[in-house]
């Protein structure tokens, strides 16, 4: 689970086309989106010819310097052919056995290899299958692991620190799970079109039953409208560049709104746009279809349309009349308190476009969580840094502290021994006093040499004892753990006789510490026979060599 109450997190969706991100905090009552942006790629690609990549990254570090966004930690979007999102159905197993049921069943149904892929899954519901049988109903994903260190790349290269990775199903279930969007005993569709892909999710109240992706969107009503149209000056060849300007600004043309940019037809425009509606009016009732063969005949109550493409003109209308259900845009900022200079500049007119950034900035959980191992090793030891040395901070000014209080002590001392010296009276008292206090001086040397001496190893003290009491087995008793001068560990205990011989019991001790990424070396110094237990002890004296 990312552990941050107050601090904020920040959700990056980087598209085909555009970046987008969105800066949520944890407020006391409820979130608040303290910045948010938007740019399109393409921008820097034409004005600078940069690749796709450079380009990308470019325009994720300009969002960040011009909205002026400090926050590290981001969620980023995994989205495209390299991930995947099932629902699967597996009989009640335990849980050892249910990761390797889970994995073999998504490799049924996996358009890649799982090998060297990204695997998690997340419990649902348990469901009553058609022949009356219970079986457990889980949420899988799947991302091709080479494209997720890309992603996190990306990230790390515009200064940002990846903390998590989710599909665009994940976060539209965190974004309903915030305010749900309808009762329980109707269907709400959230569908999500972005310029190459889109998402389609059915919620029942604020769970996810279903999603899958979409592959009509943005992009293809742009391809539509490109090629020869026959405009009142003649006959033109248009472009995407052409095509993508007359989509945003004219969208879906009404029949009768005449002449539009260029002299082109409206009723030309509408019949090149209408074959690419037609496909993703097709794949959202063949999705429907099969929602209601899987899960139900739930009515379906609306459909909330969100992402760059939802804010078509006149889509969300043509939609209504061609599904038979209502259609409206998605506000993703209803849910959540929004930064009050974000409204002035506009946002809640756009916000459409920022719905799956808000949901991952909501996450704060490790569910469906496709973070590769790498980067979560890489995660943990910044964490275990950050506690090494606040621990040495603390520990470094305590010593101080207790230095610079005995030293305090001793200044009084030797002023009262000096005072009672000039007036030549009660010198036997003081002198002893005198004697006390020099002893006391030598009996706290020691321990403030320890203290240096402990300050010096950067031995992470927290990591390194959990690790130990992990590896030790019950047949082992440690008697004494104490640094050496040299810097290494040294640990003194007994092993005893427990199904099998001491020794035997030591050696496999040995090989777990070894084992240990904590240790560099493993030395055994000492082993004696021990008297006075019940079962036979072997005493023992190992010095361990921190990495």
């Amino acid at each position: 689970m990312i552990n941050f109450r107050k601090r904020s997190i920040l959700g990056v969706d980087i598209g085909s086309n555009a970046v987008k991100v969105v800066e949520v905090r944890r407020g006391r009552d409820q979130p608040v989106v303290m910045n948010a942006g938007f740019r399109e790629i393409d921008i820097r690609k034409r004005r600078d010819g940069l690749p796709d990549r450079e380009a990308t990254m470019a325009t994720l570090r300009d969002l960040l310097y011009e909205n002026g966004i400090k926050t590290k930690e981001a969620i980023a979007l995994l989205q495209g052919p390299s991930t995947a999102f099932f629902r699967i159905h597996l009989p009640k197993l335990p849980a050892k056995e249910l990761k390797s049921a889970v994995r073999w069943e998504v490799t049924k149904q996996s358009p890649f290899p799982l090998d060297g892929a990204v695997l998690s899954s997340q419990l649902f519901k348990e469901v009553t299958d058609r022949d009356g049988l219970r079986r457990m109903a889980l949420f899988a994903c799947a991302v091709e692991e080479q494209f997720a260190l890309d992603q996190a790349a990306l990230l790390k290269e515009a200064g940002l620190v990846p903390v998590g990775m989710r599909t665009a199903p994940s976060a539209l279930w965190q974004l309903a799970k915030q305010n749900p969007p309808t009762p329980s005993d109707q269907i709400t569709v959230l569908l999500d079109l972005g310029a190459q892909v889109g998402t389609i999710a059915f919620f029942s109240g604020g769970e996810l039953q279903f999603a899958r992706e979409i592959a009509t969107a943005g992009a293809a009503i742009t391809e539509a409208l490109t090629g020869a149209v026959i405009t009142e000056r003649g006959k033109i060849q248009l472009d995407f560049y052409q095509a993508e300007k007359l989509k945003r600004q004219y969208g879906i043309p009404e029949e009768d709104e005449g002449s539009l940019g260029e002299g082109i037809p409206s009723g030309q425009l509408r019949a090149m746009i209408r074959p690419a509606l037609e496909r993703l009016v097709v794949e959202i009732q063949r999705s429907f279809t099969y929602f209601a063969d899987h899960f139900g005949e739930i009515p379906v109550g609306r459909v909330l349309l969100s992402g760059g493409t939802a804010r078509l003109k006149n889509l969300a209308p043509f939609l209504t009349q061609r599904l038979g259900v209502k259609v409206e845009l998605l506000n993703p900022f209803a849910s959540v308190g929004l930064n009050p200079s974000l409204r002035r500049e506009g946002l809640p007119e756009v916000a459409t476009r920022f719905a799956i950034p808000v949901g991952l900035a909501l996450d704060r959980t490790s569910r469906l969580d496709l973070l590769p191992s790498p980067l979560k090793f890489e995660r943990r030891m910044a964490q275990i840094k950050v506690g090494v040395r606040a621990f040495l901070f603390v520990l470094f000014f305590s010593a101080i502290f207790s230095y610079a209080l005995e030293r305090g002590r001793i200044a009084s001392y030797q002023q009262a021994f000096r005072q009672k010296q000039e007036a030549l009276s009660s010198l036997k008292p003081h002198l002893e006093a005198m004697q006390q206090l020099q002893e006391e001086r030598a009996r706290l040397l020691p321990q403030l040499q320890a203290y240096e001496a402990l300050l010096k190893t950067a031995i992470s003290w927290p990591g390194l004892l959990k690790e130990l009491s992990l590896l030790t087995p019950n047949a082992i008793t440690l008697e004494e753990l104490s640094p050496g001068q040299d810097g290494r560990l040294h640990v003194k205990g007994l092993s005893f006789t427990q199904g099998e011989a001491a020794e035997m019991v030591l050696a496999r001790y040995l090989s777990n510490l070894r084992g240990s990424p904590f240790f560099r070396e493993v030395d055994l110094v000492t082993t004696a026979e021990k008297e006075g237990y019940v079962a036979r002890a072997v005493g023992f004296e190992v010095i361990l060599t921190v990495r």
